[in-house]
């Protein structure tokens, strides 16, 4: 429960560090429009130094969370790279706020049906399968819509 509020916490605070404040107007800008963002007077390579800082600290916590219930081996992280890859996806149209949201329903989601079927992969499964046919969904009515 102390990692769950944790992560909770600190996903919170990235959150309103990156909507409310000035250097997060500035990574936003720069996420925007590159050359839009340096005629305003911003230094991109600055903000891509707070930007690399921001994830390193970031990633660091994930492997500090992740590694106290996993044991090290060559290839860690790579199982779940196909789930981290679909959250961003999916949730990356509705902003930062969206990833966040996808990515904690699809933990949720994922430790409730890990629980179903005894079994991990049949749920990593599912949640493929859901996240294939969530993109496909909304690719057919964006193109619709851009048709009309």
């Amino acid at each position: 429960l102390l990692a769950l509020f944790g992560v909770a916490a600190l996903s919170l605070l990235l959150y309103l560090f990156i909507q409310r404040t000035g250097y997060g107007l500035k990574i936003r800008a720069l996420a925007s429009d590159e050359d839009l963002a340096k005629v305003s007077g911003i230094r991109p390579l600055a903000v891509t130094a707070l930007i690399w800082f921001v994830a390193g600290v970031a990633g660091g916590l994930a492997g500090a969370f992740y590694g106290v219930g996993a044991s090290v081996s060559p290839l860690l992280g790579w199982r779940q790279f196909l789930l981290i890859l679909m959250v961003a996806l999916v949730g990356g149209t509705w902003g930062l706020g969206g990833v966040i949201a996808v990515g904690v329903a699809t933990s949720v989601a994922l430790a409730a049906m890990a629980l179903q079927f005894d079994q991990v992969l049949y749920a990593q499964l599912v949640l493929i399968v859901t996240f294939v046919i969530v993109l496909k969904l909304r690719g057919t009515r964006l193109t619709e819509t851009a048709k009309v």
